[in-house]
């Protein structure tokens, strides 16, 4: 399980096909503390740690994986959320997630703010009843609370120290994004 609240961004260091699974290596600070057998959020996208090397953590992608979330499109020096799975005896913040993305949205405008900026996120008309407004999303593996319900999208506002800490400040429209829904 996780909370949505990301604990630093890493960057990919490798991609390597190896027969139909991809083999991802992505630099993290966190590495020293992690485990191979350890679940770490990537993007949102609940994951086992098949190693670790040096200051930098590998991961096996499985086919569906790769094929429902938005790490299909990464690429080496793309930056990552990254969040270890909570501890039982730990604080919970932000939301209760479970890193099984639910959909592939797309981030479709940006308006900026005082203090921070909305974002107005697309996604599949499938989803729609899952979708309350001041329910909980996360987007890219971030806790947020959906601030309004449009028609096929949803808006979010993030504070600036959510944008410091995460990818979103890279984020710009018509990128995908992954989604995870949790009422």
């Amino acid at each position: 399980m996780f909370t949505g609240l990301i604990e630093e961004t890493g960057s990919v260091v490798s991609l390597k096909r190896k027969g139909g699974n991809l083999i991802l290596q992505v630099a993290a600070g966190c590495s020293q503390e992690i485990s191979r057998g350890d679940s770490v959020a990537l993007e949102g996208v609940c994951l086992t740690v098949s190693g670790v090397v040096r200051n930098s953590l590998l991961f096996d992608l499985m086919p569906v994986t790769i094929q429902n979330t938005t790490l299909k499109k990464l690429k080496r020096g793309d930056y990552l959320n990254l969040e270890r799975a909570v501890r039982a005896d730990s604080r919970l913040g932000g939301h209760i997630l479970s890193g099984h993305v639910d959909c592939v949205g797309k981030i479709i405008r940006l308006v900026k703010g005082r203090p921070g900026i909305i974002y107005t996120v697309s996604y599949p008309p499938e989803y729609s009843p899952l979708i309350v407004s001041k329910g909980s999303v996360a987007v890219a593996g971030i806790s947020l609370t959906i601030q309004a319900k449009l028609t096929g999208c949803f808006e979010v506002s993030l504070i600036p120290v959510t944008l410091d800490k995460t990818t979103l400040k890279l984020r710009k429209p018509g990128d995908e994004i992954n989604l995870e829904f949790r009422n």
